[in-house]
């Protein structure tokens, strides 16, 4: 009788389990292709600065004066994306804002101001 016992509850538990697990790999299947999508290199679009994320978090850019940075991003599911600056000898600066991307063209729009910036990918 206790094994039965048993039985039932592990059986339970696994079927219980499946809807968790389902859950939790739509989740990450969501969260790695919105973040698979800015991976690339881009170029801001009748400018000359480019951007690089790459799919470790981290990224490089080089402004329209030639100025380079480097640091870590992270994106959510929602297209919210906080930019984390590296600055050698100072804390580093974080940018925030909204990321889309359609097709080859990714915008970026800053949540403490009204900018928006357009880039097209590079091939």
């Amino acid at each position: 009788m206790r094994l039965e016992t048993r039985t039932i509850r592990k059986g339970k538990f696994k079927s219980g389990l499946r809807p968790v697990l389902a859950g939790l790999a739509f989740f990450l299947i969501i969260a790695c292709a919105s973040g698979s999508d800015v991976v690339g290199r881009w170029r801001e679009i009748g400018k000359s600065a480019t951007l690089e994320f790459r799919r470790d978090g981290t990224f490089e850019a080089v402004d329209n004066q030639g100025m380079a940075v480097r640091g870590k991003y992270a994106l959510d599911e929602k297209g919210n994306m906080r930019v984390e600056i590296t600055h050698q000898g100072s804390p580093p600066e974080v940018v925030k804002g909204k990321v889309t991307v359609r097709g080859d063209e990714l915008t970026f729009e800053y949540s403490d101001h009204n900018d928006v910036e357009r880039y097209r990918r590079e091939k």
